[in-house]
C-alpha cells in the first residue's frame, strides 16, 4: 500500500492560499447559467478562478465538481 502524499496548497506571491479571505473566486457560467442567473436561480459555476485581491495572481484554476459545488 503506498502512503498518502498531499501536494502543497497553491499560493501567490504574498503568501495567500485559495481560503485565504483576501482571495475572491471569480465563477464563469454557461450559458444556460447565466440565464438561470437573470431569473433569479442560483446555479453552479462551470468554472472556478481563485485571485488574490492584493497581488491580482490567479492562484488556482479548476472545473472540479465538489469545489464548484461549495461556491454555488
Amino acid at each position: 500500500m503506498e502512503p498518502k502524499t498531499e501536494t502543497p496548497t497553491p499560493t501567490c506571491r504574498c503568501g495567500h492560499s485559495r481560503h485565504h479571505y483576501m482571495v475572491s473566486a471569480e465563477a464563469s457560467y454557461s450559458f444556460w447559467g447565466w440565464c438561470t442567473i437573470t431569473f433569479g436561480i442560483t446555479t453552479t459555476p462551470t468554472y472556478l478562478r481563485f485571485r488574490c485581491r492584493r497581488c491580482n495572481e490567479i492562484i488556482e484554476e479548476t472545473d472540479d465538481p465538489t469545489i464548484l459545488a461549495e461556491h454555488a
